[in-house]
């Protein structure tokens, strides 16, 4: 009697500490109003990249938490502030936390560009792909020369030709 009394004690012991992770979900829509813009420093900081993420969401929409697994800093912090504002569409049932993968590719390029083709891959049922697509802020200099170069070597000749040709200039 005593040995099962010290069993049932442990077992409810390992109930209350023990708990599951969340289950992985397949993510079948969103709100019309959950969209991702391009940070508007990271556009003139010319930063781009892939963000990994883990998103948490309950199967009634309401996201609970983003994780961030990888990608530059600057763009991770933003897309984790705008996915806490979604509301998830799902078909998961229950009241389980559910997970999906969120792979968000951001991407620069100038006014000149057309945009460029982004193939169609399909997704598994718990990876939602995000491309976000933004123009090169350009880059006002002294007398108004408006530049969009975005290699800083370019930048760099740019500057040294400016100011080669004022030293040329006053001597004259």
């Amino acid at each position: 009697m005593r040995r099962n009394l010290s069993f049932l004690l442990c077992i409810g012991f390992l109930a209350s500490v023990c708990h599951a992770d969340a289950r992985w979900c397949s993510i079948v829509g969103r709100g019309p109003s959950d969209t991702i813009i391009y940070p508007p420093i990271a556009r003139v900081a010319r930063v781009q990249g892939v963000i990994l993420s883990r998103i948490y969401y309950l199967p009634s929409g309401q996201v609970k938490d983003v994780e961030v697994i990888s990608g530059p800093v600057m763009l991770s912090n933003w897309i984790s502030e705008q996915l806490k504002s979604w509301t998830i569409k799902t078909d998961a049932t229950g009241d389980e936390v559910c997970v999906t993968l969120v792979i968000a590719d951001f991407r620069l390029h100038s006014q000149s560009e057309s945009m460029p083709e982004r193939p169609i891959t399909p997704d598994s049922p718990s990876i939602l792909r995000l491309s976000i697509d933004g123009e090169i802020t350009p880059i006002l200099y002294g007398g108004g020369v408006v530049s969009t170069l975005s290699n800083p070597l370019s930048r760099f000749k740019y500057a040294v030709k400016r100011k080669v040709s004022k030293i040329f200039a006053h001597r004259s």
